[in-house]
């Protein structure tokens, strides 16, 4: 009687390791050639698993309950089909066990990450005849994304090729902005490559100006960088000799006004106009500048608002074809409290501002504008939902009091789907990882568009937590 009960399960055994390799094997045969890699994972695991049934290694039902089991890679309904011992939350633990080491062995090897995590999803299927969908192995992204399939083929694929485009993208440890690094990127995102995607020189034969626009995050602490062997002002030199710009604007340069004689006229030689304003409340705070070889018609500092003016953190230049404003705007702190002040009093005052200069001459508007405007300016927009620089009201305050009234993001309108940054946190290597924000603008008059020629960014630019940004005019 034994040997006819043990003869039965044995069959039921089979019967059930060849159904679910059935099931496999059609599975790889509907699937895209981009879906190669798991295709030939599976096929593999499933000859295995169908030879080592029919070989008769497994005696009985209750063996091949506990072989199955230690195997992470078969389903778990299989299992319980199979073996009633079985334990589900014992294969849980170790399938979680089993993807922290996969994570931690792929952070530290960067350059086989995609792979890594290419195999991992190679244990993903979708059962497209309504038998479900078996979730093993993968992030709980992917869980998220495969859980949202419907039956159709097509759709299927469509989510696959999507996952493959995002995790097959590596780090360059040379140039780290090359990196896609955003938590839920669009299909037709694609990442800013200044040296491949900024138009041909103008001729110099064609009046033009070029300026500059760079958060400093300190000037003395610029000056003084040892790790990357800056000495005195070598660093603006350099990148006034790479860029032959004719004004540059920094901000947060935290300098106080005895600071300002010895700086101003040896930072960048042959730049003999420079405008600097300080904070007057909180000393060696906030603070902005203008540096220009070319000289303004004529120079303000702030915008006529005591309250608002008493940080430094407003300029405007008049130069003969538009106004330049250099504002370091008011970040709205940790857990916002000052985001009322933000959206409330500084940008409806400054749009104020902005618009009566316009009615002389076009505004060219640029700095540290601290507001990520959409989710293509941020690495991960869900996770700053409730940061300063990412919250519903500033976005909502910068698209009203500046986009809607007809201040153009340059950078955005001449790359419209491409992901680049200009801010990366010091925590946690951010830059490395191209974690980053784009937080710094060259917003400008509708009326000045058509003379606009290149709006770009500088990330290879070092030395602080943000990175120089550029714009091209026509004069």
């Amino acid at each position: 009687m034994e040997n006819i009960r043990g003869s039965y399960c044995s069959k039921i055994s089979i019967s059930i390791a060849l159904h679910w390799t059935a099931q496999t094997l059609a599975i790889q045969e509907s699937s895209s050639d981009t879906e190669s890699l798991e295709g030939a994972l599976l096929n593999a695991e499933s000859k295995n698993r169908a030879a080592e049934t029919m070989s008769g290694r497994t005696d009985t039902s209750t063996k091949k309950g506990n072989k199955l089991r230690k195997d992470s890679d078969v389903p778990e309904h299989v299992q319980q089909e199979i073996g009633k011992s079985a334990s589900p939350r014992r294969s849980k633990r170790k399938l979680s066990k089993s993807g922290l080491e996969a994570d931690r062995i792929a952070d530290e090897q960067p350059a086989a990450k995609a792979v890594t995590r290419r195999k991992n999803q190679s244990t993903s299927v979708v059962e497209s005849n309504g038998v479900g969908t078996v979730l093993q192995k993968a992030t709980s992204q992917e869980k998220r994304k495969l859980e949202h399939v419907e039956t159709d083929a097509q759709e299927e694929k469509s989510i696959q090729i999507t996952g493959e485009k995002v995790l097959e993208i590596s780090i360059d440890s040379k140039k780290p902005w090359l990196t896609l690094a955003h938590k839920k990127p669009s299909p037709d995102w694609v990442v800013y490559d200044p040296d491949t995607m900024r138009p041909p020189p103008l001729p110099s034969s064609m009046n033009f100006m070029k300026l500059l626009s760079w958060n400093v995050n300190g000037l003395r602490a610029l000056m003084k960088e040892k790790d990357k062997k800056v000495q005195e002002s070598l660093v603006f030199t350099q990148l006034a000799q790479e860029e032959d710009f004719d004004v540059i604007c920094l901000q947060e340069t935290k300098l106080q006004e005895k600071d300002l004689e010895q700086i101003s006229t040896s930072l960048i030689p042959d730049y003999s106009h420079s405008f600097w304003s300080c904070s007057n409340g909180k000393l060696g705070y906030a603070g902005t500048a203008i540096i220009s070889r070319v000289e303004p018609l004529s120079v303000k500092y702030g915008m006529g608002i005591s309250d608002h003016d008493n940080e430094g953190r407003l300029i405007t230049a008049e130069f003969d074809k538009f106004y330049l404003v250099n504002g370091y705007i008011p970040n709205s702190g940790e857990k916002l409290v000052k985001l009322r002040y933000r959206t409330e009093e500084w940008d409806p005052a400054l749009s104020r501002y902005l618009k009566e200069l316009e009615k002389t001459k076009p505004v060219i508007y640029t700095g540290d504008l601290n507001c990520a405007n959409d989710e293509i300016d941020i690495s991960n927009p869900d996770g700053n939902r409730k940061s300063a620089g990412f919250s519903n009201e500033e976005r909502e305050s910068f698209k009203t009091n500046f986009l809607d009234k007809g201040f153009v993001d340059t950078f955005r309108h001449q790359h419209r789907n491409v992901v680049a940054y200009s801010f990366w946190g010091y925590r946690f290597g951010a830059r490395a990882k191209n974690n980053g924000w784009r937080l710094d603008y060259f917003l400008a008059s509708e009326s000045l568009m058509n003379q606009v020629h290149d709006s770009y960014i500088r990330p290879d630019v070092m030395g602080s937590d943000h990175c120089p940004i550029g714009l091209i005019v026509k004069v």
